[in-house]
């Protein structure tokens, strides 16, 4: 694939090169080869992107099928870093976690009534571990102030607790 893209750019057939830059991010986002090769050669293609046209999508973790497709599509006719950068971002992290997909969020009502509940749930830990980190910051402040050492240790402790807390608690 390296010599397609360096056989395009050589000929200056930057359109070719930027669908190959795409064919090889959909086909093999995992491979750090591929990585590796397309970090090449956008660094040694000036001109290889266009002005971003502004158009915005959701986020990578909030992409669905039918975002992807029209990114994909946008990407084709104005090969812009931001574009490029957010279906980088998508395609490694459809091989990066298992657990992400694509699908419709109106496909499946259950599973977002599920992701919501857990959410809620999550919101609760998530402000105690807050309070147990901004706590230990206090303990150990006063204990770095006062004679009693002892403070520093706990309140390293228990900010140390407050990350564990907040960590657990987000949805993953």
């Amino acid at each position: 694939m390296k010599n397609k893209i360096t056989k395009a750019i050589q000929a200056n057939d930057i359109p070719q090169a930027r669908e190959l830059l795409i064919e090889m991010m959909s086909s093999r986002a995992g491979n750090t080869k591929t990585i590796l090769e397309i970090s090449e050669t956008i660094a040694s293609t000036p001109g290889i992107f266009d002005t971003d046209d502004g158009k915005t999508y959701p986020v990578a973790h909030e992409i669905t099928e039918e975002h992807l497709a029209i990114l994909s599509e946008d990407l084709r006719r104005n090969f812009s870093l931001p574009k490029f950068r957010l279906f980088t971002e998508v395609h490694a992290r459809i091989v990066r976690d298992p657990d992400f997909n694509l699908k419709s969020s109106s496909s499946n009502p259950e599973s977002n009534s599920e992701d919501n509940k857990k959410r809620r749930h999550c919101r609760p830990l998530l402000i105690v571990g807050y309070i147990l980190m901004a706590l230990g910051i206090v303990a150990s402040i006063v204990g770095i102030c006062v004679p009693v050492r002892f403070l520093i240790g706990l309140g390293i402790g228990v900010l140390m607790l407050g990350l564990a807390v907040t960590y657990s608690a987000i949805p993953r």
